[in-house]
Formats: C-alpha cells, sequence, structure tokens
C-alpha cells in the first residue's frame, strides 16, 4: 500500500489579498512497513503536511492517493480506519479516564456503541504499552510523557494502516522520547503499518526512520536514508547554521 502526494500546493490569501504558499510543489512516495520522518525548522510544512493527509486541510492543487483512491474523496470514517494521528498536545473537553480516552480509538469501527471486543482491544494495548496502571486515571493527572503513550496507545487501537504523529518526542524526556519512537519503529516493521512523523530532532530521527524527508520553505529539499540526506552542507542551508 503506498501513500502518494502529487505536486502538492497549499496557498492562503490574508485580508490584505497577499498570497502566501505554504507547501509548494511537494511530491511524495511512502510505503507501508517504513517510517519516514519529516524534519526541518520551525514554519517549514510539517504540520501542514500531516493536517493534508487527514483532510483537515485542502490543497490548492495536486493529488493525494492512498492506495490509488484520492484522499480528498474519502468520507471521514474511511479516513479514520486508514489513518491514525497524534498531535502535540492531547487535550480534553471532557474528563475521561485513561481506559475512556483509549477506547474512543475504536469508535470509527463502533456500530451502536463499543463491544466486547472493543474493550478487549483497548486492555491488550494498555498492557502491551505498560499501562495498565494508569487505566482509571484521569487523563488530566497524567505527566506529558504518560499523555503522549497514552496517544500513541489510542492510535494503536485504532487498528488503522497508516500512523501519523506530529512532534511526538517534543515534551517527552529521554526515556519517553526512546519508548515511543522505538513503538513506533516495532509497529511498522512488525505490524506492516506505515508511519510518518514530524521531528526537531534530526538525530533521533536518524536513528528511528527508515527515510528522512528534509523540508524547508514548503517544499521537500532532500529524501532517503538519513545518511544520505543529513549532510552538513544541507543542515546548514535548511537550519541556517
Amino acid at each position: 500500500m503506498i501513500l502518494k502526494l502529487k505536486n502538492i500546493q497549499l496557498s492562503f490569501t490574508d485580508s490584505r489579498g497577499e498570497t502566501f504558499n505554504l507547501l509548494n510543489g511537494v511530491n511524495l512516495d511512502v510505503r507501508r512497513e517504513t517510517v519516514t520522518a519529516l524534519v526541518g525548522g520551525n514554519g517549514t510544512g510539517k504540520t501542514t503536511l500531516l493536517k493534508l493527509l487527514l483532510g483537515i486541510l485542502k490543497p490548492s492543487s495536486g493529488e493525494m492517493l492512498l492506495s490509488g483512491m484520492p484522499i480528498g474523496r474519502m468520507t471521514a470514517q474511511r479516513r479514520a480506519r486508514k489513518l491514525a494521528y497524534i498531535p502535540q498536545d492531547v487535550s480534553l473537553r471532557f474528563p475521561l479516564s485513561v481506559f475512556e480516552f483509549v477506547l474512543l480509538g475504536r469508535k470509527p469501527w463502533f456500530v451502536w456503541g463499543p463491544s466486547p471486543s472493543d474493550v478487549a482491544l483497548t486492555g491488550t494495548v494498555l498492557s502491551r504499552l505498560d499501562l495498565d496502571a494508569l487505566a482509571e486515571r484521569p487523563l488530566a493527572n497524567l505527566s506529558g510523557g504518560q499523555r503522549q503513550k497514552v496517544a500513541l496507545a489510542r492510535a494503536l487501537v485504532q487498528e488503522t494502516d497508516w500512523l501519523l504523529l506530529d512532534e511526538p518526542t517534543s515534551s517527552l524526556d529521554l526515556r519517553h522520547q526512546v519508548e515511543v519512537l522505538t513503538t513506533a519503529r516495532r509497529v511498522a516493521t512488525k505490524q506492516g503499518k506505515g508511519v510518518i512523523l514530524s521531528m526537531h530532532d534530526i538525530n533521533l530521527a536518524a536513528r528511528y526512520a527508515d527515510t528522512i524527508l528534509l523540508m524547508k520553505d514548503g517544499g521537500i529539499v532532500a529524501s532517503g536514508a538519513p545518511a544520505d540526506v543529513l549532510t552538513g552542507e544541507r543542515i546548514a542551508s535548511v537550519y541556517g547554521l
């Protein structure tokens, strides 16, 4: 299964009538069973690209295909059965326990409500990520690292083909960074999922990703294996060092 972007352009016009390009001619081919890292400075389009894949934003031009099907034509439910998203920060509108929050990852598959198998799967994933002891805790009472792991559990319960992670390690200590990225690596290689994550830490990206997409000014400067992409010259250019 391939996720393909063809010449994606995203522009917006401000109140003064000036037009700005957020993404400019982005082309991308990503296969399942791999980890792809979007790296680059602030404002280069990493999060914007993830939001396009999720249908939150719509491209001004170009084509986005998932196994040959235009993503823009998918219903919200179908996208949710294919793509799971983990944001930078997990916020709540309603007070929920960890178990309840993770169980909601099954919502795209609900008929009338959660089934016994949905409940059982939630328990299994929490156990796999060593979150059993937190199951009844209010999500709001957890640390940032714990919430990020819980968000990952919810995405895994969703049972999608693809995981999209937006800065999954930005507020975590080293231990939780390694746990989250090791889990992402494992679900790609052992469960056959496609993992796309945006990151600032190029050292972690180089360690855990199969492919690096180096972004600058809304475009992809280079893509390929970490050792080929992350050269001193490119890093100096992209980060202004």
